[in-house]
């Protein structure tokens, strides 16, 4: 399993990896010098880190999405928000959620496309899911009893595999899951924020980001279809 990623609590809450520190100062218009003394601390490897962080929900955003700021300037009132780097995997999320518990909502804005949900450049379907369970597993471990997952990506419960590979996930992490049956993104772009196929019964409102004003669809990075 990869090394978990460095973390620095901007505000509201915004957490950063190491690597992604250019992508942060453009995001956040100043930072204070606490947060540069925090930046520092961090840099330190005698640093103290907190083993357990508590929080009520929690939003994930890829930054393989293009324009992926715009999604954290509309989504972060009441909430941690974690920026995933270029090239994470299902991994390197349960990883960084290792140190949480009692999440009440944990939102996942990524690509999807016709029953597959892609993090990083990996597709995930119903077909390699299974291979996730360890994964799924922590990140299940992470929320409350009655914690929800709600997935943001085009079509990724479009059809009977896409809805079998959401029930398989609320499976592994005995969560309930909420996707996307149809276009994710902006309005003029033909689509919404509505996340219409759900497991079991989901108290978390989705959330809308209003500032964006593209689409949660791979084919804008790869160019095609995925297989």
């Amino acid at each position: 399993m990869t090394d978990k990623p460095k973390m620095l609590a901007l505000e509201p809450r915004l957490l950063f990896d190491g690597a992604m520190m250019v992508d942060a100062v453009d995001t956040v218009p100043a930072i204070s010098e606490r947060d540069k003394q925090s930046l520092r601390e961090l840099d330190n490897p005698s640093s103290p880190r907190s083993q357990t962080t508590n929080t009520k929900e929690l939003v994930i955003i890829d930054s393989a999405i293009k324009d992926y700021s715009t999604i954290t300037s509309s989504v972060g009132e009441n909430a941690e928000i974690y920026i995933l780097p270029q090239g994470s995997t299902l991994a390197d999320i349960a990883n960084f959620l290792e140190g949480y518990k009692d999440i009440d909502a944990l939102h996942i804005f990524t690509h999807g496309q016709n029953g597959k949900l892609v993090i990083g450049n990996e597709a995930y379907d119903q077909d390699n899911i299974g291979l996730q369970e360890k994964a799924l597993s922590t990140i299940g471990s992470s929320l409350s009893s009655d914690g929800d997952i709600l997935l943001y990506g085009c079509n990724i419960a479009s059809d009977p595999s896409g809805t079998s590979f959401i029930n398989e996930i609320a499976r592994l992490t005995t969560a309930d899951v909420a996707a996307s049956d149809d276009i994710t993104g902006s309005e003029s772009k033909g689509g919404d924020w509505e996340l219409e196929y759900k497991t079991g019964t989901i108290e978390s409102n989705s959330r809308s980001a209003s500032s964006f004003d593209g689409t949660l669809d791979p084919e804008l990075r790869f160019g095609g279809t995925l297989i």
